[in-house]
């Protein structure tokens, strides 16, 4: 740098010094923005209103084999694994004998945190926090846009391997698909596609309605 004075030098390292800071929020900026959504690995739980629940509890775990656990929320009721991650609880109805027995389907997410985050980037009503349960996990409600809740989990403590003489025993190991009946496919299929990147996976009955599961 011949014919440069010292105070000339300074200047030129601390405009380098800061061109190279603003550089590099830039970029760290926008690799945080260009980051994927924690994965949505499949199906956590479905959790249905039973007016009898030890009726239902004789079906679930004399006829499938699944294993019984109290429920860990506010409300009594009991947990009925299939496996060791998935499982179907059931509740009592807010009104007994009700029609309307689906209270909603969870998902479980490698990151319940940082899902909410990203669906409230996408303009997503989520709460302030997720909910911490006594076992662990972590989860937070959504509604999607005809009003089905929808409940993220990120898993916590898991319940112990069975035993070989266990899995012999259930006749159903696997909570494969759950849905909603809908009525506004279009509206559904962006909510579903676009910020969680599902894929409708089919159409039916009944008339003038559709349904998408993951």
């Amino acid at each position: 740098m011949a014919g440069v004075s010292a105070r000339g030098a300074a200047k030129v390292c601390r405009w380098r010094g800061r061109f190279f800071l603003a550089t590099l929020c830039v970029l760290l900026s926008g690799r945080a923005l260009s980051q994927p959504p924690p994965a949505i690995t499949g199906i956590s739980h479905v959790t249905f209103y039973a007016d009898d629940i030890a009726k239902s509890r004789q079906f679930y775990v004399e006829t499938l084999g699944w294993h019984p656990v109290p429920a860990t929320g506010t409300q009594p009721g009991l947990r009925f694994y299939a496996n060791h991650t998935q499982y179907v609880e059931l509740l009592p109805p807010p009104v007994r004998g009700q029609e309307h027995r689906l209270a909603l389907v969870g998902f479980a997410t490698a990151d319940a945190d940082r899902l909410r985050r990203f669906l409230a980037g996408k303009g997503i009503a989520v709460p302030a926090s997720v909910t911490v349960e006594s076992d662990g996990s972590r989860s937070f409600l959504v509604h999607d846009p005809e009003g089905n809740p929808v409940e993220f989990t990120q898993q916590g403590r898991r319940l112990s391997p069975p035993s070989p003489a266990a899995l012999e025993r259930p006749l159903s190991t696997h909570i494969m698909h759950a849905g909603y009946e809908v009525h506004n496919r279009a509206l559904l299929d962006h909510f579903t596609k676009t910020c969680w990147a599902f894929i409708c996976t089919g159409r039916g009955v009944p008339k003038r309605a559709t349904w998408t599961g993951s």
